[in-house]
């Protein structure tokens, strides 16, 4: 059976000092540096996705738009149930998209749920010195099963971890 990608992104730095509330809170100059520097790392080595999925809290939404614009990539398609998901509500979302076949999806969240989809799908997942497995901007590759109507735990293969840092 053939295998699909599946690309999680969390959301870039956002501003945690306004006074705006959490769905409104913009991104920092840093993550817009880190969401384009994604975009622009994924189309230099030719892993653009067919499909980007991403919350429309404007942290994950701005990061969307910059990662496509360096792409030069289709607008993403921004999904209410992405906005501080579960993971099972993350793969419900993708099993929705499934029919359409994608060979490589990009999700763009927030954690936890981006992290709980990750430990769930995949068994080995290193934890890095700091703890923190998924920091802003950072990037996941999966190899999935070809069926997204059902992923069962440890489904998949992490193929890379990639934070923004290390990009530059």
């Amino acid at each position: 059976m053939a295998s699909r990608e599946l690309l999680l992104l969390r959301h870039g730095k956002s501003d945690r000092g306004t006074t705006m509330a959490d769905y409104e809170r913009p991104l920092t100059r840093r993550g817009y540096n880190d969401t384009r520097a994604v975009g622009a790392w994924l189309k230099a080595r030719d892993r653009c996705p067919d499909l980007v999925l991403s919350s429309p809290a404007r942290r994950a939404a701005d990061s969307a738009a910059r990662v496509v614009e360096a792409m030069q990539g289709s607008p993403p398609q921004l999904d209410d149930a992405l906005y501080n998901a579960t993971p099972s509500t993350l793969l419900e979302v993708l099993a929705r998209h499934a029919a359409s076949s994608p060979a490589r999806v990009l999700l763009i969240g927030h954690n936890p749920g981006l992290e709980g989809l990750l430990l769930q799908l995949c068994t080995e997942v290193p934890c890095p010195a700091d703890g923190n497995r998924l920091p802003t901007a950072t990037l996941a590759q999966l190899r999935m099963p070809e069926d997204w109507l059902e992923l069962p735990p440890g489904c998949a293969r992490l193929l890379a971890l990639t934070r923004p840092g290390e990009l530059r």
